[in-house]
């Protein structure tokens, strides 16, 4: 018995001591400039950046550091990278598992450029990163991040060479889940180029090596209004990103230019699908519905519209307009377009806008309400009859800036003719005034 009892008090003195010695080895290294360095090489290696953890202090169990910055390495997604306010809690016991395990991570602010970094940059920093500290296999680990909380995110990126837009102001959670991560977000304010600026309200999704999968977001108009978004992005440029949007309530100053002088609110949904790297390789399609909607009438009508106004009918809101819509690159193209006034008025269409250049063809349908103070006209401009209503052809063209109609000269034509006839001493007034309107 005395016999087995030496060795094993040999034994456990040397277990006793390696333990020791190795909690000896681990303690300065962790309170040593090499975890840093060691830190920063993991960091580098997750997010694919070449980038500098600031001095770290350790208070118990948590450790802080007043940032972390850098930019991105020849594969990453990352432009540029830079974190300030870095708290982290290390999972000590997962140490005995060889897990350099950090089980929350908040940081005060970060401010993220995504795009496709510079190869001269990437190359040299790439060099200089491979210099990192090599740590003896038996204090060597595996480096792990469970849950990360950024309590103001600035995120930037771009598409294409004309396509950019950023997402500012915003707090996020993410929290790991075995090689994907679950992802939310809520406030801040985002645009994108060409699109109105929202406010972010809720977000959830999930990151795998594919894209990202958007469960659900939530935004606000700048003008009212509420957008629902889920989707697929791809990071692969060689895949294809699905979005699905449905929104209501949102103003019409949102979607449209000002030039359009259009006001009213919308409501619709909208599809794209396409490369989102890629400028000009994806489209969009949907519906939009407009209740309420006020224009500027001369768009359609020509100068019958001011002549209307004469007539007494100034408040020309629309009751409704629908239409469906496809969007490609710098081509827009609007069918079935329908837009109704009570019972006094309706327009129907399709047509398109290239590169800012219009070309429509419109059926203008107006009553007999209306067409009473323009003498001649139906019998010779608005002459078929169909649902209760006269209607006439009407060809737009032009830009926004500069449109043109075919409407105006028929009418005016029209009225030439009936001016030497006999009118209602109630109409000559107001058919004096349109004829003189025309001329100008």
């Amino acid at each position: 018995m005395q016999r087995l009892r030496l060795p094993l008090i040999v034994f456990a003195a040397v277990i006793i001591s390696l333990l020791f010695g190795g909690g000896i080895a681990l303690y300065s290294f962790v309170h040593g400039d090499a975890c840093r360095d060691w830190l920063t090489r993991r960091l580098n290696h997750s997010l694919r950046v070449d980038g500098k953890l600031e001095p770290i202090a350790w208070d118990g169990m948590t450790f802080s550091s007043s940032g972390y910055s850098g930019t991105g390495q020849a594969k990453s997604r990352i432009n540029s990278l830079d974190a300030n306010g870095i708290t982290a809690h290390l999972n000590w016991p997962a140490l005995l598992a060889r897990t350099w395990n950090l089980d929350q991570v908040n940081v005060e602010k970060v401010n993220a450029y995504l795009g496709k970094p510079i190869t001269k940059q990437e190359e040299q920093k790439g060099a200089a990163s491979g210099s990192g500290i090599n740590l003896p296999h038996f204090i060597s680990f595996d480096f792990q991040i469970d849950h990360i909380a950024i309590n103001q995110g600035n995120l930037h990126w771009s598409a294409g060479q004309n396509q950019a837009g950023e997402l500012l102001g915003t707090k996020i959670i993410a929290t790991r889940r075995d090689d994907s991560w679950d992802v939310s977000a809520s406030g801040g304010k985002a645009q994108h180029t060409g699109l109105p600026s929202v406010t972010l309200d809720s977000l959830s999704a999930s990151t795998g090596s594919k894209g990202v999968t958007i469960t659900q977001a939530r935004l606000f108009g700048q003008n009212g209004g509420t957008i629902s978004l889920n989707g697929f992005v791809a990071l692969d440029g060689s895949q294809i990103s699905r979005l699905h949007t449905e929104f209501s309530g949102v103003s019409v100053n949102d979607l449209y230019p000002e030039t359009l002088h259009l006001d009213g609110i919308a409501s619709g949904n909208a599809d794209y699908a396409g490369t989102i790297q890629r400028e000009d390789a994806g489209a969009i399609t949907g519906s939009l519905h407009v209740d309420k909607l006020r224009m500027d009438w001369s768009v359609f009508l020509g100068k019958i519209g001011s002549f209307i106004k004469i007539s007494g009918m100034d408040d020309w809101a629309l009751d409704s307009v629908d239409t469906q819509v496809i969007y490609r690159g710098q081509h827009l193209e609007f069918s079935h377009l329908v837009a109704k006034y009570k019972d006094q008025a309706r327009i129907e269409g399709n047509g398109a806008i290239d590169s800012g250049q219009i070309n429509a063809t419109f059926s203008v349908g107006l009553s007999t309400a209306i067409l009473q103070w323009l003498p001649g006209v139906q019998q010779k401009v608005f002459t078929e009859e169909r649902e209760g209503l006269y209607w006439a052809p009407v060809q737009l063209t032009g830009t926004p800036q500069n449109l043109k109609e075919d409407l105006s000269k028929r009418i005016s034509s029209a009225l030439q003719e009936s001016v030497g006839k006999e009118l209602k001493s109630q109409a000559k007034d107001a058919i004096k005034s349109f004829l003189d309107l025309l001329k100008h």
